[in-house]
């Protein structure tokens, strides 16, 4: 009897040979490989950046920094004005800083919108960081637009009153950047360092 032949009832059969490849358990047709991979189990909460090509909203994190050092450098400016460390015509600067921050200003919102759309889909706290941010763009653009009525006017205000438009807009661009915080990092610094405290007993 030859090999891979069996005797059955007088009649030679001839037997099949085993078939080669995968076991069944591991096979897995195109359908359901499909149907597993758009899974949202298998992909990232939420979120739909596409990492393939450029977007917009990929500047908004390079262009964030621009606004918040500008407008803090002017309040520093405002305080050195205040107590006679700096004079005119050096402060001037701080009007034209002032304009320069309004223009990134804009440009941060406008990349951050797009970011929102692509990147955080249903963040509870992107429509918090997209209104205050919007509010902060808002008063830095009228804080621009009384900058340049002094630079052009040349008449004089009391020191005071720019410490207090600049201290309003540092604060605004802090709220504005913890909700920012709270989108990316799912915490706040400030948030977190008074939860700590009000656990103290």
């Amino acid at each position: 009897m030859q090999h891979g032949q069996m005797k059955m009832g007088g009649t030679m059969q001839q037997e099949e040979p085993p078939k080669q490849g995968m076991p069944a358990e591991m096979k897995m047709d195109s359908t359901q490989m499909n149907g597993d991979m758009s899974h949202p189990d298998h992909m990232a909460a939420g979120h739909t950046h596409n990492t393939v090509g450029f977007e917009i909203g990929d500047l908004h994190p390079v262009l964030l920094h621009f606004p918040i050092v500008l407008f803090f450098l002017v309040f520093v400016f405002d305080c050195l004005f205040l107590i006679g460390k700096i004079k005119e015509p050096y402060y001037n600067v701080s009007h034209w800083i002032v304009i320069a921050g309004a223009f990134f200003a804009i440009l941060t919102v406008a990349t951050g919108l797009y970011a929102a759309k692509m990147g955080h889909p249903g963040n509870s706290y992107v429509l918090l960081h997209r209104n205050w941010a919007l509010t902060t763009l808002a008063y830095s653009v009228g804080h621009a637009v009384f900058r340049g009525y002094v630079i052009k006017s040349k008449k004089t205000f009391s020191a005071w009153i720019f410490v207090l438009i600049s201290l309003i807009n540092v604060s605004l661009i802090s709220i504005t950047a913890e909700y920012g915080g709270l989108v990316t990092r799912g915490k706040s610094l400030w948030m977190h360092y008074l939860y700590q405290e009000n656990k103290r007993p």
